[in-house]
């Protein structure tokens, strides 16, 4: 990519270890540990004095951000160690990629990092760092595997020219015929180089590109871009894929729902690019964040706006985001040139294509009878249904077909392959049968299900467009822009392109006092432009208009400072449609400012003839410590009014002291009289005692004067310190969002492959990691308002040295809006610890109490309840044999909430853990557990029966030398009961008999010349059910640091 007249950098950057502490502010984060950037892999996080595993948390790299899956405590000490770069960068935007393994699978190997340290290459001025692994994964139950991992990042300075990059992936696999790795595989690039005239980007970025009054291109691409830099000329030129498909959506709230509000249903529920979303309410730019505005759920495409903003029927959303098209790759091709004449002239012209790559459907193998049917559909055609039904011989399908539907007949058992697409109740013609793990004709209109797939066409947009821009010296400005656009939604078509032209004629006249302006836009009705338009709340601005319905519009604007105290502004605009209505507004209004800015009084009136008035005042006087506030806005029409009132008074004594109140009136009457109340106090406090803050308050529906409903809502984040060692900590959310109801599926995916498994002897599903289904969650169609509750309470009291008592005690609870469909949830952890003779015997008492009821989904409802006590002794009177003895006593009870109890179950366990000494080193564990289980529901035949356990296990580290280190555990478990055959579930996960496990480890590190550290792990498990054929697991790793 670079020329060859590169050489290597002159300038060296040194790397060193950076450390930051900080204790938790009871939240995930982010976390903010550094003003550089950092570099990929070599951070190091700490909670405690417990270095944190990486799928736990997430460093936005270039932001230098740290954000944790789980809240961590104020009390809490975390230490961050990362090696940063020592210069900015420009704002990048990462995605962390995160694989997880379940530790409870023996046939996903162990991999152990042994160091953290990451090296260097210097190379003349270059300075390398990085990391490359490559691992083979053996397993009797999983087959052979490889992976691979990168990581590197490289800069410097070569002849005047800056050079950074970053190049990452997340561990891909190998193929069996070996892989050359090319950038465009690699999960995470990112490339810069700069000299005097040239700026060249490669891998993952961000294209920014303002096309004046029509709108703004905003995309996240991976590709490459190039700023190249002549005097007054100025070329951008790029080619790169993209990341996703622009949609903007509007739509009012509803009351008492704050979320989710789903934008991609019309896109199969597509998820959303992370940060590329903009919420605007009331055309008010809301920040996303659990303690500002509103979250988004990337993965569902889902949004829900917290306690800061209640939303209602009144409320106007309007969000523009990208969608992950989960269809084809697009690609983007983009040139743009700039001239700049002189100081006050300049032209550019650009180009912008962006289009499908047809061929190759990600979700959906065409076929060429499937391209054939698709390029007789029309080039303006977006989505088309095609048949699922794929005949593949006798015995290598699942289902046959009998009197003209389709029949499951088994795995491997039938003629056709078939894909199934979910329409919703009564719109399909199958339904899913867990009893046969397929699905079943119900008859025409009777299922959810239809035998076909809805496609989503390969789809081209091109736009062109020219600039022009004349400053005069007398203060005029003119700018004209012109468009060319050209689409087609399906490529497939032999039908070309739909053409449309639009311009937009900009002209102002701007002194230090004044300022007026003219804008004149043009659309013709088939111009596209498939990315952000420039004006928010537009369709409200012109009473329900939509922009795509524009045809042209003229508006003149002005705003006059008479004194400095003063601002008035006016204007009026004329807007034409496809449908030859033509519209009118006129607006003046004007603000009153203090000495320092702060604006006191706000008014505008907006008059739509014959149709409309607005009038709108915001008054926020202040007086010492008081800020009362005045906000009003009326809006008349023929046949209906709308009123809105919002009073309101702060106080904020100092940056420790602001409390605020407010109430919130809402009136329509068309010709129903709807009104919407709210009522809210917000206050922080923060001393050194205690801390608040907190959003509560009350919501109130009514429909001609009858109350419909109302709701209560709060947020509120509290910490007292009483006294010297004590710190409590106390939160409480309330909050009404929306659910739908949903169906649970199980879909046989094969032998191993699945999550789940099914009883044969009661037909249920249990979770299972080694099973033969998975589950699905099929949308119902059905939502339910929830009202969710959540009451969170830790403390910590560590006044005296030797004794430590914490704990925490947690509500969930969630109201369906039936009394019969409630999940609650209650946990509680308490731990007292104490140190009576120093650091040579030690007790730790801890209780654990968990209450769960689902009722989410019927046939699975239940009643779970858990508390478990243990008491554990570290004793280290011997010093060659410290001793750790604990005891356990956990009950466990599940009751079906229409059938009664399932299972209940008493453990009690005994442990005892010396650590051998006498330059033996070894640790011995030996376990002996008694459970008491009954299952009355599906084996009472049974009683009550008893299943003991012995353990045994050895655990031994041979340091070889110093560079080298071999790891063995060798354990057995021997399992009885009085009973001949346990059930089924217990069988599985527990089966009598004795149970064999061997784990072996081999670390190496090499000294290399060319590398820095070479380090070799190797790993082999062994794992024998007494009802199953033996487990051997081998893994081997190889890293290099350079």
């Amino acid at each position: 990519m670079f020329s060859s007249g590169l050489v290597f950098f002159n300038l060296l950057f040194q790397i060193y270890l950076s450390q930051v502490w900080f204790y938790g502010n009871y939240s995930a984060g982010p976390y903010k540990i550094s003003d550089n950037p950092i570099f990929i892999g070599t951070d190091s996080v700490f909670v405690g004095d417990v270095l944190v595993d990486r799928e736990k948390y997430a460093i936005d790299y270039n932001q230098s951000l740290v954000t944790f899956k789980e809240i961590i405590a104020d009390s809490i000490l975390v230490i961050v160690k990362f090696r940063p770069i020592p210069f900015s960068i420009q704002e990048k935007y990462y995605q962390q990629v995160v694989v997880k393994a379940d530790s409870a699978d023996l046939t996903i190997s162990e991999q152990k990092i042994i160091t953290d340290s990451i090296s260097r290459i210097r190379e003349g001025d270059l300075e390398m760092i990085g990391s490359k692994t490559i691992s083979v994964d053996l397993s009797s139950k999983q087959g052979l595997g490889l992976g691979q991992a990168t990581r590197i990042d490289i800069k410097g300075n070569l002849q005047g020219v800056n050079v950074w990059a970053m190049l990452s992936d997340a561990g891909n696999p190998i193929p069996a015929e070996g892989t050359t790795k090319e950038l465009a595989e690699f999960d995470k690039i990112q490339i810069k180089v700069q000299a005097e005239k040239f700026i060249g980007y490669y891998g993952d970025n961000d294209y920014v590109q303002s096309l004046g009054n029509i709108g703004t291109i905003n995309k996240k691409l991976t590709g490459v871009l190039f700023d190249l830099n002549f005097g007054n000329n100025t070329t951008n030129l790029g080619y790169a894929k993209s990341k996703g498909v622009y949609k903007k959506t509007g739509f009012y709230g509803q009351n008492n729902k704050q979320g989710p509000y789903y934008l991609t249903k019309d896109m199969n529920n597509a998820p959303i690019v992370p940060g590329t979303e903009n919420v605007y309410l009331n055309a008010k730019r809301l920040v996303r964040g659990q303690n500002e505005d509103y979250t988004v759920d990337y993965a569902s495409g889902s949004i829900t706006f917290t306690n800061q903003n209640i939303i209602n029927s009144f409320s106007r959303i309007e969000i523009d985001f990208e969608y992950a098209t989960e269809e084809y790759n697009r690609y983007l091709i983009l040139a743009n040139h700039e001239w700049k004449l002189n100081r006050n002239f300049s032209m550019k012209i650009g180009a912008l294509s962006e289009n499908d790559d047809k061929f190759r459907n990600l979700s959906y193998d065409l076929s060429p009878s499937d391209i054939e049917s698709l390029s007789l559909v029309s080039s303006e055609s977006s989505r088309v249904w095609l048949s699922g039904v794929k005949f593949v011989g006798a015995g290598n399908g699942d289902y046959i077909l009998e009197n003209n539907y389709f029949v499951f007949a088994g795995i491997d058992s039938g003629d056709y392959d078939i894909r199934f697409s979910y329409v919703g109740a009564n719109l399909g013609d199958y339904e899913y049968d867990n009893s046969i793990a397929g699905f079943r004709y119900a008859g025409v209109n009777q299922g959810k299900y239809v035998s076909r797939v809805l496609v989503q066409l390969p789809e081209q947009n091109r736009i062109y467009n020219a600039d022009f821009k004349w400053q005069t010296p007398f203060g005029i400005n003119i700018d004209l822009q012109g468009f060319w656009s050209q689409r087609k939604q399906n490529l497939f078509s032999e039908n070309g392109f739909n053409n449309g032209l639009a311009y937009n004629i900009t002209t102002s006249y701007e002194k230090e006092k004044y300022n007026i302006r003219y804008q004149r836009r043009e659309i013709e009705k088939r111009f596209y432009f498939p990315y952000a338009g420039d004006e928010t709340d537009f369709t409200y601005n012109w009473q329900g208009i939509r922009p795509e319905s524009l045809k042209q519009k003229d508006q003149l604007d002005f705003e006059i400072r008479p004194f400095d105290f003063m601002l008035l502004s006016g204007g009026a605009g004329w807007l034409n449609t496809f449908i030859h209505s033509k519209y009118e507004q006129y607006f003046y209004g004007g603000k009153f400012f203090t000495r320092q800015e702060y604006s006191v009084l706000e008014w505008k009136i907006t008059h739509y003839p014959q149709t409309e008035n607005r009038y709108y005042l915001n008054l926020t006087p202040r007086y010492k410590i008081f800020y009362p506030g005045f906000e009003v806005f009326f809006q008349d029409q023929k046949d209906s009014s709308h009123r809105y009132l919002k009073p309101s008074l702060r106080i904020k004594y100092n940056e420790e002291i602001d409390f605020r109140i407010e109430a919130d009136f809402k009136e329509t009457r068309q010709p129903v009289v709807k009104e919407h109340q709210v009522y809210k106090i917000q206050a922080s406090l923060n001393k050194n005692i205690i801390s608040l803050n907190s959003i509560a308050g009350y919501q109130i529906n009514r429909s001609d004067n009858i109350l419909e409903n109302g709701a209560w809502f709060a947020n509120i984040f509290s910490r007292i310190k009483p006294m010297p060692g004590l710190d409590i900590t106390a939160d409480y959310l309330q909050q009404q969002s929306e659910m739908q109801t949903v169906e649970l599926n199980y879909l046989w995916v094969g032998t191993g492959l699945g999550n789940y498994k099914q009883n044969p002897e009661t037909n249920q599903y249990y979770y299972d990691p080694n099973g033969d289904y998975v589950q699905q969650m099929i949308p119902s169609g059905n939502f339910v308002i929830n009202d969710f509750r959540k009451l969170q309470a830790n403390w910590d009291f560590y006044k005296w040295p030797l004794v430590n008592f914490d704990g925490y005690y947690a509500l969930d609870f969630e109201n369906r809006g039936q009394a019969s469909l409630q999940n609650t949830r209650t946990n509680r952890f308490l731990n007292f610890s104490v140190l009576p003779f120093q650091k040579s015997f030690s007790v730790k008492i801890t209780n654990y109490g968990d209450y769960a009821k689902d009722d989410q989904f019927l046939a699975y409802a239940a009643i779970r309840t858990i508390n478990n006590n243990r008491i554990e002794m570290n004793i280290q009177k011997i010093d060659q044999i410290p001793l750790v003895v604990s005891y356990e006593h956990n009950n466990q009870l599940i009751e079906k909430t229409d059938q009664g109890i399932d299972q209940k179950r008493q453990d009690q366990i005994f442990s005892i853990k010396p650590k051998i000494g006498f330059n033996l080193d070894f640790e011995v564990l030996l376990i002996y557990a008694r459970a008491l289980i009954s299952k009355p529901l599906n084996y009472s035949q049974l009683g009550e029966f008893k299943l003991n356990k012995w353990e045994l296990a050895v655990d031994k580290n041979w340091q070889i030398d110093k560079w080298s280190n071999l790891n063995t555990n060798f354990s057995a478990a021997f399992r009885s009961a009085l009973i001949a055959q346990l059930p089924y579930d217990l069988n599985l996960n527990e089966p009598k008999g004795i149970t064999p496990q061997i784990r072996i480890s081999f670390d190496r590190i090499f000294d290399s010349a060319s590398f820095n550290q070479v380090l070799l792990n190797a790993y082999y498990a062994f794992l024998k059910y007494p009802d199953r054929k033996p487990e051997h697991n081998f893994s081997t790793k190889l890293q290099v640091n350079f």
